[in-house]
C-alpha cells in the first residue's frame, strides 16, 4: 500500500512546491532492536506466573506507563518467551513457566 500526499510549500520565489512522498512497508524507519535486561526477563517469568500466556494482560500490568515491560509490545513478549524457552531446552535449564511457551 503506497500513501501518497501532496504537500504544497511557497518555495524561496513564494510559488508553490509540489513534493510528494510515499511510505512504502520497505522504507518505513524500523525501532533499533533493544537487548532484554535481567529485569525485564524476570518480570516476565512473574507475569507468565500470574497470567499464563496472555500477552496484553501481562503488559497492562507490567508495563505501560512506568513498568519494567513499558517498551515492549505483546509481539516480543510471546517471542522472548519462545525464544527463552528454547534457550533453556538447548542449554539443559529447567523450563520453569516457560514450559507453556509456544514452540
Amino acid at each position: 500500500m503506497v500513501k501518497e500526499e501532496d504537500e504544497g510549500e511557497k518555495n524561496e520565489k513564494g510559488e508553490k512546491d509540489q513534493m510528494r512522498t510515499s511510505t512504502t512497508r520497505r522504507n518505513i524507519m524500523k525501532k533499533r532492536r533493544k537487548k532484554w535486561s535481567n529485569l525485564e526477563l524476570d518480570t516476565l517469568e512473574k507475569g507468565m506466573m500470574e497470567h499464563g500466556t496472555k500477552w496484553r494482560k501481562i503488559l497492562d500490568v507490567y508495563g505501560r506507563p512506568h513498568g519494567h515491560l513499558r517498551e515492549r509490545t505483546p509481539v516480543q513478549l510471546k517471542d522472548k518467551a519462545r525464544t527463552e524457552k528454547m534457550r533453556r531446552i538447548r542449554e539443559g535449564i529447567s523450563l520453569g513457566i516457560f514450559e507453556i511457551a509456544t514452540e
